[in-house]
Order: C-alpha cells, then structure tokens, then sequence
C-alpha cells in the first residue's frame, strides 16, 4: 500500500520573504490583484517566478499563507507609526526613535510592538503596494502618493470633457481658472454643491482684489500724466 506523501513544508527565511514580496509588487502593480488579495493570474504567476528565483516550488495554499501572514504585520506597524506621530525616525536602520518610557507603555498595550524596537520592518515599500489600497469617498478620490481630486460627481461643468489639454504652464493655470469660474457661476451649482459656494466666495474676493489693483494702477498712471 502506498503512503500520501507529504507536501515539503515552506521555509519561508529572509531569502525567500524578500523574493516573495518583490513578485508580489510585480503582480499587483500588473493589476493581479483586484481586491485584497492576488487573483488566480497573479497566484499562478507568483508560483512560477518564486520557483524559478529560489529553486523551490511551493503551491498555491503556502504563496496565499505566507500572504495572509504578512498582512497583519503590516498593520501592526502601520499601527504603531501612527502612534509614534511627532517622534524620530532612524531612516537609515528603519527604526522609530523614542524614549524607554513610550516603548514600555506600547509594548503594555501590545506585546507584538516589542519586534519593531529594535528592527525595522522588513520589506517596507514591497509590503506598501501589496496592502495600500485606493480610498474613495463621496466627494473624494486620493491615492497613497498622490494628490487630492476633488469630485463633484453629477454636478460636474458640461462640456469639460471638451476643453483640449494645455500646452504647457501658463495654460494649464489658466484653463483651471476658466473650470473653477464657470463652476463658481452658475446658479444652478451655488445653491446644490456647498464646494461651489466656498469656491464661488473665493472667486469673488479675487475678482475683488483684481479690480482694485487695476483701480490703484490707473490712479498712478494719472497721477504720472497730470505730471
């Protein structure tokens, strides 16, 4: 009678981590992973890169426990730097740098803090792209690294789509102001969109203060020929 034979169990050392998490920000940044984890590409990729650079094959089940198993860590440091807002950080080992006293009482709260002490968490920007996830909200969009988008869904300015792209700086600004008066004009949006009101004040006190710089330079400008 034949005996199963045993799956070789995974030997997952700083090696093989590290070749682990670079492939997985290979196949995230491919689009492999739709939701909070990898897709079936992107597992079936992840197997066939780790066996080839680390000459060993580990199965679908193990690639998705050790994923599973960083997850949480992750967050426990991510943890951990919000709490150490406004304290140092040693960029070169990877380390927040604070007093005995603020370590003893993070460590009180939670044990597993006691790791990051003295070590950094290893494979940090790895680790970054293969849990940050796109925040959206109802008035919204920010991607980690980015910049703001303001969103003013249904009540986006008709036509927009329309406006051809600039050609360099100066049109770039000047294209936003012609957006953001347009927006600020119409009463439509003023009395819908709060966003629009606060954009329209601003553009009224700019207007404001356009007139009187022109007013100023025409008195000057009088003053000089009267001379």
């Amino acid at each position: 009678m034949e005996t199963k034979q045993k799956k070789p169990k995974a030997i997952w050392d700083a090696f093989a981590t590290r070749v682990f998490c670079e492939i997985c920000k290979e196949e995230v940044l491919a689009g492999n992973r739709p939701g909070h984890t990898l897709n079936a590409v992107g597992y079936k990729n992840l197997e066939e890169k780790f066996k080839v650079r680390t000459k060993r094959h580990y199965p679908h089940d193990k690639l998705k426990n050790k994923w599973d198993a960083l997850k949480p860590q992750y967050n426990l440091w991510l943890d951990l730097k919000r709490a150490a807002t406004g304290l140092g950080f040693d960029v070169q080992k990877g380390i927040i740098t604070a007093s005995e006293e603020w370590w003893t009482e993070k460590i009180a709260e939670n044990s597993k803090y006691s790791k990051f002490k003295d070590n950094p968490m290893e494979n940090l920007d790895e680790l970054e792209v293969m849990f940050q996830h796109i925040n959206v909200t109802g008035a919204s969009s920010i991607i980690p690294g980015g910049h703001a988008a303001i969103d003013l869904g249904e009540e986006s300015i008709e036509g927009e789509d329309d406006v051809p792209s600039a050609a360099n700086g100066e049109s770039v600004k000047k294209e936003g102001k012609r957006k953001i008066e347009a927006v600020a004009r119409s009463p439509k949006k003023k009395a819908r969109n709060p966003m629009v009101r606060q954009v329209t004040r601003l553009v009224d006190v700019l207007a404001t203060g356009k007139k009187k710089e022109e007013k100023a330079e025409e008195e000057i400008i009088e003053y000089i020929n009267g001379r």
